[in-house]
């Protein structure tokens, strides 16, 4: 098993990760195993095309056995160029026999869509989604980085319990 990639991992672009959390939260599951694992949503459950499906805002991990059994399908064909990618990933997998497993500590939204108690009692965070930061679209490109390291900063203090000296 050594040098042989393990586990794939899927987020947006405005997703923030916890790594260490992530590597012990996944570290709990065989990756031998296909497993898709991430906060699970659903849609159209009361119709027979419905399934549930894990948000790539939030971040999915897929184990090497669910990868490939996605790379060695025959119907996995994207239905056009803007489907949604995380709705068809989860249509996919439902009928490649790979089950959505929610994962707490993944997040679709904002730390502040969240109940603080429901973060102050949950299990540490794996991430969080939406990392960039709204401002008018005038604004200097270094303002609104500046803008972003201090949510970074913040959000890893606050809720994933990471120091300044554990920075990346």
């Amino acid at each position: 098993r050594e040098g042989r990639v393990r586990w794939y991992v899927v987020t947006d672009d405005d997703t923030l990760l916890n790594v260490p959390r992530l590597l012990q939260v996944l570290a709990s599951y065989d990756d031998r195993e296909p497993f898709y694992v991430g906060e699970r949503y659903g849609w159209s459950h009361t119709r027979r095309e419905g399934s549930n499906y894990i948000t790539t805002g939030g971040g999915m991990a897929l184990s090497r056995a669910a990868l490939d059994r996605l790379m060695s399908c025959n119907f996995c064909v994207c239905p056009s160029a803007d489907a949604p990618d995380d709705m068809t990933l989860g249509h996919w997998f439902k009928r490649l026999g790979v089950a959505a497993t929610h994962e707490e500590g993944f997040h679709q939204a904002e730390p502040h869509n969240y109940h603080p108690e429901i973060l102050q009692h949950a299990e540490v965070p794996i991430s969080f989604h939406r990392f960039a930061v709204r401002v008018p679209a005038n604004t200097p490109q270094e303002e609104v980085n500046a803008l972003r390291r201090k949510n970074w900063r913040t959000w890893s203090t606050m809720f994933f319990r990471v120091s300044d000296r554990q920075e990346l």
